[in-house]
């Protein structure tokens, strides 16, 4: 980095618009690298696990060069920031020797572990160069954020299935929530009373309730939002008894599950979420049925990849009936 006649702040900034450079390639790139079949995975992460510890040696020496006066002198800076920046490619270097071929979900996962870290020096630098005075409290608090980053790395999934589960527990944690959300609804008949709307909305949100007929449509919509958590643990279940992630077949397969259990979520949201009063029966029955295609696709992934054996058969055809159940009461509503 080249940083002659430079203040302390252009230098400072010279690096942030690098940083951002490297996260844009990271967010949008793919590894370079050929599986080639020499790769060692725990060499992989004991290797990436050091480079990690160096860039948060360097985040160090720089908080600490900032802390007190007087402040790094340009040429000073230049040098802290070099340090930095080197680390910070290394672990960009390191980072790409994980070939996609270990699954896209653990690439995923990767990528945001190894972006959650340069965007803490990022937010450190970015503080440092903002700062009126010598160690501010952003300035501390920014280089905890990026200590905590770099020991999160030790927690990151080692290999897909570890991944896939991390993906399905998300998932599942979303749905309860989405699910929660809704039986409170109940209890409210339908208004969302729970939020500060101020005096004037007041009057208006007390006519915003379910009529008998939208009580009776509610019912079913739980029930499948229901038929969706348990399906989201059942798959997690499986996956972790019976994942493997020793050859392509196998990989593939659990990237197809995380792909479709990264929809489960949103589609929740957005069916729940639509189902408040007064409630739009059309939504919620375009919204039920993209919500039930996407859990029995996952159904059918799980049925046909090699995390599900022929006892499985069982509970996967109980959750679909149960699927196909709710949905076909939720678009007749009528015969409820």
């Amino acid at each position: 980095m080249s940083t002659s006649g430079k203040s302390v702040k252009e230098v400072l900034q010279a690096f942030l618009e690098n940083l951002d450079l490297v996260i844009d390639q990271l967010r949008k790139g793919e590894s370079t690298r050929a599986d080639t079949g020499d790769f060692q995975v725990d060499k992989y992460w004991t290797h990436l696990g050091a480079v990690v510890k160096a860039v948060s040696h360097e985040c160090t020496k720089l908080c600490i060069a900032f802390s007190t006066p007087p402040l790094p002198a340009p040429e000073e800076c230049s040098g802290l920031v070099s340090g930095l920046e080197r680390a910070t490619l290394a672990l960009v270097s390191a980072f790409y020797s994980l070939p996609t071929s270990q699954g896209l979900t653990l690439w995923k996962s990767s990528v945001d572990a190894v972006c959650d870290i340069i965007e803490g020096v990022q937010e450190l630098v970015r503080r440092i160069a903002q700062a009126e005075i010598a160690g501010s409290a952003d300035q501390l608090q920014s280089t905890g954020k990026v200590w905590e980053s770099c020991n999160g790395i030790k927690d990151t999934p080692k290999d897909n299935k570890a991944a896939v589960i991390t993906v399905v527990t998300g998932a599942g944690n979303l749905v309860k929530d989405a699910l929660e959300e809704l039986e409170a609804a109940v209890e409210n008949e339908g208004r969302l009373d729970y939020l500060d709307l101020g005096d004037d909305d007041s009057d208006d949100l007390e006519e915003e309730t379910w009529s008998e007929a939208d009580k009776r449509t509610i019912a079913p919509c739980i029930g499948l939002v229901k038929a969706v958590k348990a399906c989201l643990k059942k798959t997690s279940v499986a996956v972790r008894s019976n994942g493997e992630c020793v050859t392509v077949a196998q990989i593939t397969e659990l990237d197809k599950l995380a792909d479709v259990m990264r929809l489960t979520s949103p589609a929740v949201d957005n069916f729940v979420s639509g189902l408040y009063a007064p409630l739009d029966l059309e939504m919620a029955k375009d919204n039920a049925r993209k919500l039930a295609d996407i859990v029995l696709e996952l159904l059918e992934l799980s049925k046909t990849s090699h995390v599900t054996f022929d006892e499985d058969i069982q509970w996967i055809t109980f959750l679909k009936n149960a699927i196909q159940h709710n949905l076909e009461k939720i678009q007749n509503p009528v015969n409820l």
